[in-house]
């Protein structure tokens, strides 16, 4: 029941970002990351918002932590190319990118 529990709470932090509604988006990323502390999604979700609101630096924590849960996750590794590129870290932004690559090749992210 907590995976689904925090499912839910993740996705009305996304409702929540969807209009705008930054400081419920992150309440409710928060819960998510409260009810399974083990997850990366609920970080996931939180580094989104914190990007959005402006907080790159918080997103780039967040996500940091995300992806020390699920390291062979090659999406969390797309958003942190993204974050550091606006972090104005290309070369960085390319390593992550190879990394995203290698780990799944065959994503449409990666075909021309």
């Amino acid at each position: 029941i907590v995976p689904l529990a925090t499912t839910v709470e993740v996705r009305s932090s996304q409702s929540a970002a969807a209009i705008g509604a930054w400081p419920a988006a992150l309440r409710d990323a928060d819960a998510a990351q409260s009810l399974e502390s083990g997850a990366a999604s609920p970080r996931v979700q939180r580094a989104l918002v914190l990007e959005a609101v402006g907080d790159l630096g918080a997103a780039r924590h967040t996500l940091s932590q995300a992806l020390s849960r699920e390291p062979t996750n090659s999406a969390l590794w797309l958003v942190a190319s993204r974050l550091v590129t606006e972090a104005n870290c290309p070369r960085l932004a390319l390593i992550y990118w190879h990394r995203a690559r290698a780990l799944d090749p065959t994503s449409p992210a990666f075909q021309p």
